[in-house]
């Protein structure tokens, strides 16, 4: 019989209840014994990729961005310094899309002053 709370998820720090020889847990998944969800063996396996430089800042972010970031305040410290990394890579790509989109304008109205002062005449 497994004792209640046995276990200690190693990326969010949740008490939980495994036992790999029980008959109550016989068919959980293996990744049980370190995770207490599936949501947060997602999340290790991401950030180990990521570090581990399998899988770049873009992928990570698409792949992060699947998961149940909600209660990020209670994950590792480690591993949420890596999700805040991975997570950075949105607001840069938006600052680069905002840049280009204002520089278009930009162009725009210069092409708009200079077909002004040419049809003035």
């Amino acid at each position: 019989m497994s004792k209640k709370n046995n276990k200690t998820c190693i990326i969010c720090g949740k008490s939980y209840s495994y036992c790999p020889s029980c008959h109550r847990d016989a068919n959980k998944p293996s990744w049980s014994i370190l995770f207490d969800s599936e949501n947060c063996k997602n999340i290790y396996k991401i950030c180990t990729e990521y570090r581990d430089g399998e899988i770049d800042k873009a992928i990570a972010y698409e792949k992060i961005k699947e998961c149940d970031l909600t209660r990020l305040e209670d994950i590792v410290d480690i591993t949420r310094k890596q999700i805040e990394d991975i997570l950075s890579y949105k607001s840069t790509t938006i600052k680069v899309e905002k840049n280009e989109k204002e520089k278009k304008d930009e162009k725009i109205k210069k092409d708009e002053k200079s077909t002004k002062v040419f049809s003035k005449k």
